[in-house]
């Protein structure tokens, strides 16, 4: 991200399904996955500046033996909803702050830049945490039917 975008933006996303977001309320803690992460990382809850949707966060989708991304309409429909939670841009880390604080090796960023630009996404967009947040701390979010997104109290989910 340029610091010109970076100036002007304050929130940095985590989506997640509505599923997902269902437990992440139960706990009321926000922790991160440590699912592909090497013993010697430290697991890291991914946020995005994009203001839409963040495509690595689409799940992928098996049908007849093919793997496929799921759409956002899709996901809308098939997981409950979609949920982000906004996180003051000044708690999380980017770029090298964010490696370094991961323990994060320049190879494992590489891969996970290169996958992500094919999906669409911007690397620059990309912001962690490394530990967990509480939800209160935390703006919620959630897509309407007609994917536009709209402001949620996290104690009440429908």
């Amino acid at each position: 991200m340029n610091a010109r975008t970076q100036q002007h933006t304050s929130v940095a996303w985590h989506y997640t399904t509505g599923q997902k977001f269902a437990l992440i309320q139960k706990d009321g803690v926000l922790r991160p996955a440590h699912i592909g992460v090497l013993a010697s990382e430290r697991p890291v809850i991914w946020f995005s500046t994009n203001p839409v949707f963040e495509p690595t966060a689409a799940k992928a989708f098996v049908v007849d033996g093919v793997r496929r991304m799921l759409t956002v309409r899709e996901m809308y429909e098939l997981a409950g909803g979609i949920v982000r939670l906004g996180c003051r841009i000044s708690r999380p880390k980017s770029g090298a702050d964010l490696r370094k604080a991961a323990k994060m090796q320049p190879a494992i960023w590489n891969v996970l830049a290169s996958v992500g630009k094919r999906l669409g996404a911007s690397p620059a967009e990309w912001w962690g945490y490394v530990g967990a947040l509480m939800l209160d701390d935390l703006t919620v979010e959630m897509m309407n039917d007609d994917l536009t997104w709209s402001s949620h109290d996290a104690r009440v989910f429908v």
